[in-house]
Order: structure tokens, then C-alpha cells, then sequence
């Protein structure tokens, strides 16, 4: 069993904590060759061949480019969570305060041991810098495999933590993500699969990996440990 990194952004954290996310979507790097091809688990189970490097005429002979391995890992694996946190320092109780952003959960922790500084406190630290030991969240791996991001089903869109904002008689209970954003109407969504689409865009459509793309993107789902 290995343990990776993961981030998500706290909309998604709260997801998780109360049970909607049980599935994410992340953008296998680098692209395929060829975008129309296709991807096949080799028997060691976590080696993934990006069938259209395939030399015509020869489909035993593959460019080493061609070979894909989850950076996720594989089933059995855990995930540790990083999300946007702070630190503060009790000056009573000389204890140091981490407090979650996605939800304003506090730890205390009583043996700094230095790890961290007074100039690292009382300012909002992204995802991207919280260390190991100070996650909160921890996911094992059920399942990985590689597919179009426009593949969704609806039930996995709802396994991505989707929000429900309407009742059953609602025409559109599920959230629009982008509501607010220019150019968007200010309706929320009918199927579970146009609300993962905007929540996708808006995490990923500035990077050049929007919607419309339909890049290629490793499925990991998990289970909170």
C-alpha cells in the first residue's frame, strides 16, 4: 500500500466529509497522441497502453511515451487530502490552532515541534502547501480506469458530489457551478451530468481543460478510510 497526495477544492472537501463525493476526474497528462484512440489496463494491473501509439502494421511494437501509470495509484492505495487551512498560534494556551477552510474545523495541536513557524501563521495557506501531517481526510482507492471526460454517466456525476438544490418536483435540481459567472444563465440543472459539466468548468476551464475539450481523464473511485 502507497499513500499520494491529492487535492480538492473545498466545496469538494465538504463533499466528502458528508458523503456525495465517492468519485474524481483528473486529466491524464500527458495527452494521447491521438485523442480518438483509446487506452488498455496491461496485466500488472496498473499500467495503462495507450493503444493508438501503435506502429501500423506492427501491434506488438509500442512507443515507450505510450505507457500511462495513475499518479493516483492503483486499488489498495490511500489518498491523503490537501485542502486550503491555516495556523494560528495560542498564545494562552501555547498550543498551535489549524482550522480548515472548507469548513472552519479546528485541531489543536499541542507538539509543534517547530514544524511550524510564527511567520507561517494567521494568513490562509492554499492546498498546495499542507504537509502530511496535518491532513485530516484520508481515502483508499476502489477503482481506477481511463475514459472521455464527456462519458460521465449520471449516476457517477452524482458520485462526484454533485449538489442537489431542488426537490423531486423541481425541473432543475441540480446546481449550476457557474451561475454567476458571464455569459451564464442564472438557472440551475436538470440532468446530474450538465451539473458536473459546469463544476468541472469552473475548476478547469481556465487551465485549457474545459468541458468542450473532452480530454482524456483517469476515474478514481474511493472510499473514506
Amino acid at each position: 500500500m502507497t499513500e499520494h497526495p491529492i487535492l480538492f477544492s473545498g466545496q469538494m472537501v465538504r463533499a466528502i466529509l458528508e458523503g456525495r463525493k465517492t468519485m474524481t476526474r483528473r486529466v491524464i497528462k500527458p495527452w494521447p497522441a491521438d485523442p480518438c484512440g483509446g487506452f488498455r489496463l496491461m496485466d500488472d494491473g496498473k499500467t495503462f497502453m495507450d493503444f493508438s501509439m501503435m506502429v501500423m502494421g506492427e501491434p506488438d511494437n509500442f512507443d515507450f511515451n505510450s505507457e500511462y501509470t495513475c499518479p493516483y495509484g492503483v486499488p489498495g492505495d490511500r489518498l491523503w487530502v490537501r485542502e486550503a487551512h491555516i495556523f494560528d498560534w495560542d498564545e494562552e494556551l501555547q498550543d498551535l490552532i489549524l482550522t480548515f477552510k472548507a469548513d472552519g474545523e479546528q485541531h489543536f495541536i499541542q507538539d509543534n515541534a517547530g514544524r511550524i513557524s510564527l511567520e507561517q501563521c494567521n494568513k490562509w495557506r492554499p492546498s498546495i502547501h499542507m504537509p502530511r501531517w496535518a491532513s485530516r481526510i484520508l481515502l483508499e482507492v476502489v477503482s481506477v480506469r481511463v475514459e472521455r471526460l464527456q462519458e460521465i454517466s449520471q449516476e457517477d456525476a452524482i458520485a462526484e458530489g454533485i449538489e442537489r438544490v431542488g426537490g423531486a418536483a423541481s425541473c432543475s435540481p441540480w446546481r449550476n457551478y457557474l451561475i454567476g459567472k458571464p455569459g451564464e444563465m442564472s438557472l440551475h440543472c436538470s440532468a446530474p451530468s450538465r451539473s458536473f459539466q459546469t463544476l468541472w468548468d469552473s475548476i478547469n476551464a481556465s487551465r485549457g481543460f474545459g468541458w468542450d475539450v473532452n480530454p482524456w481523464v483517469w476515474v478514481i473511485e474511493f472510499r473514506k478510510v
